[in-house]
């Protein structure tokens, strides 16, 4: 069986499309024994794991082997046997794509690094597992989200472009779109990104959003059963959740609303609100209080993971502020803390230090560093900022 693994892994690497390396290609920490790699469906972890035995291996080089564990090899051989059986080979790294479908791997990983030191495995999955709150010893976990506007943008245009540090933001974010607007005007293409940029897929000839929604569904029927053990009779109302969350997403979270919409109890719309926050359709930003302080008690706004998934759930939506909040939350979301103050959905505390105020300055008295982003600008001056500039971050 493991001669067929090989001749799909050079098949798959000879005819892999060209692609743009990602940036957290270079962020991995290739010394680590164990990788990780989370990302949600579609947004091209597949690729990602060729990308990387292509880089560092070639093509025909049976030191790395790429497998889906989706196959039915391994309903009846362990992840452990079939790693003794890879490295008897001459076997270097094994590239495990969608882990969370084996059951039991957590153990079977460790199983694997313990009997196997010189074997590097570097692994995906779909979904967050909450059981699964203690790391792997020796595991370095990864993030990869969707393509950044930047990266779109290179995509499109075959130009290199630099990414430019949250530290730098404040200062230097004039003299940064001066150079990119030299190279590219974000700005003209920046309505392709928020409706169909997000997810790499988008340059293949199927219909972006038919091919959008089947990986939402797949993601609600399949991954989130399977982890959260959610019985599937409760589907139609995780879907229904789903759309009332995107139709009402300018309104601060109402849980008791939803709960009576739905006819389930205020814990359960939570926890399904957590699976789908875990499954990266959608991002809950706490609320402030007046304490000065958030925690999930106060009530939340709700966002949609990404500006397509709002094109997808509501395509006549013509509230172009929520797909520009969702836009800054979702670049900035994913290595800063967000929050709302008080009674102000178009205002982001970030860090609890810095304070951003969509098209308007801020209407915050606290003493954070206020900045006003502007949607439709090219180049900011002083405190204010273009919208765009957040594609830029990664």
């Amino acid at each position: 069986m493991i001669e067929t693994l090989y001749r799909t892994h050079d098949y798959l690497l000879r005819n892999k499309p060209k692609t743009l390396l990602r940036g957290l290609f270079h962020e991995l920490d290739e010394t680590q024994q164990l990788i990780g790699i989370e990302g949600s469906r579609g947004i091209g972890k597949t690729i990602f794991l060729l990308d990387w035995a292509k880089q560092h291996y070639g093509v025909a080089n049976r030191a790395c082997l790429y497998v889906n564990l989706n196959q039915f090899l391994f309903t009846t051989t362990s992840l452990t046997e079939f790693a003794s059986d890879f490295v008897s080979r001459g076997g270097k790294t094994l590239l495990l794509d969608q882990i969370f479908k084996y059951p039991g791997w957590q153990g079977e990983l460790k199983e694997c690094s313990r009997k196997f030191p010189e074997l590097q495995i570097i692994y995906t999955t779909s979904v967050s597992d909450p059981s699964n709150s203690e790391p792997i010893k020796g595991s370095a976990n990864y993030f990869l989200p969707g393509l950044s506007l930047r990266e779109f943008l290179m995509l499109e245009s075959g130009i290199e472009l630099p990414t430019i540090s949250w530290a730098d933001l404040p200062t230097k974010h004039v003299e940064f779109a001066h150079y990119i607007m030299e190279q590219v005007n974000p700005l003209t293409r920046i309505s392709d990104y928020l409706h169909h940029g997000y997810y790499p897929f988008y340059r293949e000839e199927r219909n972006y959003s038919e091919n959008l929604l089947k990986n939402v569904n797949m993601t609600l029927e399949v991954d989130l059963m399977y982890i959260r053990n959610i019985d599937q009779r409760m589907l139609p109302k995780l879907r229904k959740l789903l759309y009332l969350v995107a139709l009402n997403a300018s309104a601060p979270l109402n849980v008791s609303r939803l709960s009576k919409e739905l006819e389930l109890s205020r814990t359960t719309v939570v926890n399904y609100l957590l699976a789908m926050s875990d499954a990266h359709l959608i991002r809950l930003v706490p609320r402030r209080s007046s304490m000065g302080k958030s925690s999930p008690k106060t009530p939340s706004m709700v966002y949609m993971e990404n500006s397509n998934l709002y094109r997808l759930m509501h395509p006549s939506m013509s509230d172009e502020n929520i797909v520009h909040r969702t836009f800054f939350q979702c670049n900035v979301g994913l290595q800063h803390h967000i929050e709302h103050p008080q009674h102000a959905a178009e205002t982001f505390i970030v860090d609890d230090e810095f304070c951003f105020g969509m098209d308007r300055m801020p209407r915050v008295k606290d003493a954070y560093r206020q900045f006003r982003i502007e949607a439709n600008s090219t180049i900011g001056k002083g405190e204010s900022l273009p919208l765009w500039l957040f594609g830029f971050l990664y």
